[in-house]
């Protein structure tokens, strides 16, 4: 679907995941970004490293300046979209959102107490009340939660 696409615009400022797809697809990219919430995160409106425009997504004039400033200059546009994919492969696979996960897991606590849980293995967690003493446990049992909720 996103092939034969020239630009991904996507003016929500609710981050999602098709926008890094996009990117990954090596498209230019202008999404909604505002202050500091949006997109800011995953798109780079400037510098060197430039893969898109952020816009107003609430501002119709905006918008508009962000698709025309991407199709502007084909050019440009296609450097964009190269620069989106060696982003997205350098900060966003899945492996490295795993290991952040880990990492920041691993920085704010070894113990993790929940009142309500309790892990007998690695992919078995119960309601009996326990403390998680691994990293991997907690995100096991947020995992666990996830599913119920």
């Amino acid at each position: 679907m996103l092939l034969p696409m020239y630009v991904y615009f996507h003016p929500s400022m609710n981050p999602g995941i098709v926008n890094l797809e996009a990117m990954a697809m090596k498209k230019p990219v202008a999404v909604g970004a505002r202050g500091v919430v949006g997109f800011r995160e995953q798109v780079l409106s400037s510098g060197p490293d430039k893969n898109g425009v952020h816009v107003n997504g609430t501002d119709p004039i905006d918008i508009v300046w962000g698709i025309k400033e991407t199709l502007r200059n084909p050019e440009k546009a296609r450097n964009w979209g190269e620069n989106g994919r060696e982003r997205v492969l350098e900060y966003f696979t899945w492996r490295k959102v795993a290991d952040e996960t880990v990492r920041s897991t691993n920085h704010y606590s070894e113990e993790i107490r929940y009142p309500n849980a309790r892990v007998v293995s690695k992919t078995r967690i119960y309601d009996k009340g326990a403390t998680l003493k691994h990293p991997q446990d907690a995100l096991l049992f947020n995992r666990y939660i996830r599913k119920l909720a």
